[in-house]
């Protein structure tokens, strides 16, 4: 609880997309440690649903931006190199998006039942205060992510800008 607890708050913060996602990362690991603490076999089952699916996001993630920083004069080092890149390569764009907020558990994509799984888990264990505590922090580090699809949809290009 205390990593989810580290990894939502401090992301807030960030400014570099490598730090953001090293932050949801400590996040992440967090519900992985939970589904551990359950010990039960749907625990179990969970946590390999959740990690298949957080292992595929991930990939995804660093592949997409990968691919953006071969093509781009400037590299996606900070979260205002990705403002306007809606309006110039929205395909890029859409499927970013959607792959952050499925990192961020944002219903119905798959990212929202590895985390409901995991959830489910520890209300099943009796971990009632637990369960509560995540899904408040869950609910902040949806700002960070919602953040990077608003600065590539809703931000004007600046020159520092892909």
């Amino acid at each position: 609880m205390i990593s989810i607890f580290v990894g939502s708050i401090s992301a807030i913060y960030q400014k570099r997309l490598k730090r953001l996602f090293a932050y949801s990362t400590i996040a992440h690991t967090g519900f992985i440690l939970l589904a551990f603490l359950c010990g039960s076999m749907e625990s179990s089952k969970s946590l390999i649903f959740y990690i298949i699916v957080y292992s595929s996001l991930t990939i995804t993630t660093f592949s997409l931006l990968i691919n953006a920083a071969s093509g781009a004069i400037i590299q996606p080092k900070y979260l205002i190199n990705l403002s306007g890149i809606g309006s110039r390569n929205y395909i890029f764009a859409v499927t970013f998006g959607l792959t952050i907020l499925a990192i961020a558990g944002i219903p119905p994509l798959a990212g929202f039942f590895s985390k409901f799984f995991i959830i489910l888990s520890v209300i099943g264990a009796e971990y009632f205060f637990t369960a509560l505590t995540i899904i408040i922090l869950s609910s902040i580090s949806c700002f960070y992510y919602i953040r990077v699809v608003k600065i590539m949809f809703f931000v004007k290009n600046t020159k520092n800008s892909m």
